[in-house]
């Protein structure tokens, strides 16, 4: 029984459709069914980083303002090639005109983004810094990066599928009965718990004296990850 159970997890992990459900079902006789869900879970350091920053700006034409916030970005851009173990790319990008009380347009308002992720979390930490002349710091959280989530994911789906099998044999047990077979078994990697940014701080002396920015000083916290199986036994007298 414990090896069905884990070929089944194998299986889903091998296919990387870790965040979706596996079925595993049997012949039943649909008497003497009990229902329960096991559990695992760990909690990780988060080692991945995620910010996007922008600049927001005006001018009196669309074409004017296309410019101006090309430029920026471009700039932007130049700069990220600096750290090549982060990676930049570009964002949403929008503009909207300005009306006067005669509804004639007056000028036009833009806003173009910039999406930073990276494992190198002191190097993206210099780079946000770094941009600061450029861009504002929009949003900043940590989590797990991909490959090592899914590692652990398929470590607590074994785990998970092998406390399943241990309470299903308790489960049996307590009731008297001499064995069981499993009806269905739904294996749920669920959801990701991040932790809150504890700490940023900006450098703002560094831009007055005209030395080097800082880097951001932050807590990257740590992240939930869990698994569960949840499922169906019928019990053999």
């Amino acid at each position: 029984m414990m090896n069905f159970l884990k070929k089944a997890v194998q299986f889903v992990s091998l296919t990387t459709l870790l965040t979706t459900s596996t079925l595993i079902y049997a012949e039943t006789t649909g008497y003497d069914q009990i229902s329960f869900s096991s559990e695992a879970k760990t909690e990780v350091v988060n080692d991945e980083l995620y910010a996007s920053m922008y600049n927001k700006t005006q001018a009196k034409t669309a074409k004017a303002l296309a410019v101006k916030l090309n430029s920026s970005i471009n700039k932007a851009m130049k700069i990220a090639k600096r750290y090549p173990n982060v990676k930049v790319t570009t964002g949403s990008q929008s503009t909207y005109p300005k009306y006067d009380k005669k509804s004639n347009i007056i000028g036009w308002t833009g806003q173009a983004n910039i999406d930073i992720k990276s494992t190198h979390l002191d190097d993206a930490s210099q780079l946000i810094a770094d941009l600061q002349d450029e861009l504002v710091l929009d949003n900043l959280r940590f989590g797990v990066s991909e490959k090592r989530k899914d590692k652990i994911k398929a470590d607590l789906m074994l785990k998970v599928a092998e406390r399943f099998q241990n309470r299903a044999e308790t489960i049996a047990k307590s009731w008297g009965a001499n064995g069981y077979r499993v009806v269905k078994v739904n294996l749920n990697t669920g959801n990701n718990y991040y932790s809150p940014v504890n700490s940023v701080s900006f450098s703002m002396g560094d831009r007055l004296t005209k030395s080097a920015p800082k880097a951001l000083d932050f807590s990257a916290g740590n992240s939930k990850i869990n698994v569960t199986a949840s499922g169906t036994i019928e019990l053999i007298r």
